[in-house]
C-alpha cells in the first residue's frame, strides 16, 4: 500500500487549475454564443475617403465654418483655373453668409453639409447628431433651392452612429485622404 502525501502548495495550484478549467468550460460556450459572436464580428462603418478612377483626378473640398472674406478670391481662382470644388458648409455659417452660399452655388460648385453647429459628432447623442445634420441640410436647401447629399463631420470625427444616421437622412459621409492643413 502506497501512501501519498500532498504538498499544500501543489494542492492549491491543482485546485486553481481545476477551477480555471471549469470556468473556461462554462464560459467559452457563452462567449461564442450568437449575440457575443456578433459583437466581435461587427465591422466599423467607414466614410468615403477616396473613389477609384482610371483618370488622374483629384477632388478639392473646402470647409466653410468661420469667416467668408476669402470666398470671392477662392471662387475667382477656381473659375480662372476651370476647377469645380465641393464646399462643406456649417449651417450657422450659411445663416450668417447666405450670399456666399448663393455665390458658391451660382458658380456651379457643390454645396455639402458640415453639420449645423460644428460640434464633435462622435461625442454627442444620436438625437443631436440627427438634428445637426438635418438642420444644416434644411438651411442649405432653403438658401440654395437644392437638396445636398454629401456630409462631412467636423474635425473628421465620426463613429457608427454618425455614419448610419447620415445614411438614414440620405447623405454620403465624406472624409479626406490628404490633409492640406498638416502639409503646410
Amino acid at each position: 500500500m502506497k501512501v501519498y502525501i500532498l504538498n499544500r502548495k501543489v494542492l492549491i495550484k491543482a485546485s486553481i487549475f481545476l477551477f480555471i478549467a471549469i470556468v473556461l468550460l462554462i464560459a467559452v460556450p457563452i462567449l461564442i454564443s450568437s449575440d457575443t459572436a456578433q459583437v466581435f464580428s461587427q465591422k466599423r462603418l467607414l466614410p468615403i475617403y477616396s473613389v477609384e478612377s482610371k483618370d488622374k483626378t483629384a477632388s478639392i473640398t473646402f470647409d466653410c465654418a468661420w469667416g467668408a472674406g476669402d470666398i470671392p478670391d477662392i471662387l475667382n481662382t477656381l473659375r480662372s483655373e476651370e476647377i469645380k470644388a465641393t464646399f462643406f458648409i456649417v449651417g450657422q455659417w450659411a445663416e450668417r453668409f447666405p450670399d456666399s452660399v448663393k455665390m458658391i452655388a451660382a458658380e456651379g460648385h457643390d454645396l455639402a453639409n458640415h453639420s449645423y453647429s460644428h460640434l464633435r459628432m462622435g461625442a454627442i447623442d444620436k438625437n443631436r447628431i440627427r438634428s445637426e445634420i438635418a438642420k444644416c441640410g434644411e438651411k442649405l436647401e432653403s438658401i440654395s433651392g437644392s437638396k445636398v447629399d454629401l456630409f462631412r463631420p467636423p474635425y473628421g470625427e465620426y463613429n457608427d452612429h454618425v455614419i448610419s444616421i447620415a445614411r438614414e437622412l440620405g447623405y454620403f459621409t465624406i472624409q479626406w485622404n490628404v490633409d492640406t492643413i498638416s502639409i503646410v
